[in-house]
């Protein structure tokens, strides 16, 4: 008696491996009870919950009945037939890093867990450096084409009127390396929204670009607003100061 969260091509997935959204539609649960004549009570609890650790998301959770055949013992439920349910429970929460939390239980007892999340990876936006990565664990497992196929866009979050750009990805030797330079991005407009576009290979976790402080200082440099001054503060005092 056991049951496993699995792709569509046979592959566990183990729990401390979340999958992304995207990804959800090739997932499914399967059971099998030694005992068909008197099966346990099969469920798939599905909780929404914020960032592993986190408290700032109240906990909303539905519950869904997994049917044993009596004959062969065995149950399967395709988590794409349950799509509407779970994008409404995800629904509930605008955090980005909310994640639906699956469990699979008989009798109560804990058998799988999956977590999901929105994003295929997050996006490491890095202040000292001028530049957007791709984490290495995400670089890793995608070829030269795909992480050419990366697309990330840049917009100014205080002006009304200035379009997203395109930010262009480094390359050494004509291969893609993950990493776009925000160097070109104008100071005076920071901070910025750095996002995958449309046509991206993955959807990658929004990142907020803004100045650092010492660099306003210099002379020469264009101003920065207000609030993307107060950005660039890590401690949060210094900020509201």
């Amino acid at each position: 008696t056991g049951g496993r969260f699995v792709t569509v091509d046979g592959q566990n997935l183990a729990p401390s491996v979340p999958v992304s959204w995207r990804q959800l539609q090739q997932v499914r649960v399967q059971v099998i009870d030694r005992n068909p004549d008197a099966p346990k009570r099969w469920k798939l609890a599905v909780s929404l919950t914020g960032r592993a650790g986190s408290s700032h998301a109240a906990r909303l959770q539905q519950d869904h009945a997994i049917a044993i055949d009596p004959r062969s013992g065995y149950g399967e439920l395709p988590l794409f037939e349950m799509e509407a349910n779970l994008l409404g429970l995800y629904s509930q929460s605008n955090q980005l890093d909310a994640r639906l939390e699956l469990r699979l239980t008989a009798g109560g007892a804990s058998m799988a867990v999956l977590n999901v999340t929105r994003y295929d990876a997050d996006l490491e936006v890095q202040a000292l450096s001028q530049t957007a990565l791709l984490p290495q664990e995400a670089l890793a497992s995608l070829s030269a084409e795909e992480v050419a196929q990366v697309k990330l866009r840049a917009l100014p979050l205080l002006s009304h009127t200035l379009p997203a750009v395109d930010l262009v990805q480094d390359d050494s030797a004509g291969t893609p390396t993950g990493r776009w330079r925000t160097t070109a991005l104008d100071m005076s407009q920071g901070p910025w929204l750095i996002f995958p576009g449309p046509d991206s290979r993955l959807q990658l976790r929004p990142g907020l670009w803004a100045p650092q402080a010492n660099k306003a200082a210099n002379a020469g440099e264009p101003s920065r607003c207000a609030l993307a001054t107060a950005m660039a503060f890590m401690d949060p005092k210094a900020r509201s100061g």
